[in-house]
């Protein structure tokens, strides 16, 4: 059951990086302080492999820290 787990976590890891390039073609000054939202509950990301299928969605925000420009995602 870990094993299975893991690939599943894995293959919906490697989702998100995909719909995040994609959420991330417009600049990252024009996104700057702007929330975008990527799927839904409605309608999920979905990913399948190694018998498994994952579902996710979120939102993503670039901002200013004291640390510099940084990338928020929540899914």
């Amino acid at each position: 059951m870990k094993r299975r787990s893991t690939v599943l976590r894995r293959a919906v890891e490697a989702g998100l990086i995909a719909a995040l390039t994609v959420a991330a073609l417009p600049t990252a000054a024009q996104a700057l302080n702007v929330e975008r939202t990527w799927n839904g509950t409605n309608n999920p990301l979905k990913v399948s492999g190694y018998g498994s299928t994952g579902h996710a969605w979120g939102t993503w925000k670039v901002g200013n820290t004291s640390n510099g420009t940084r990338s928020s995602v929540n899914s």
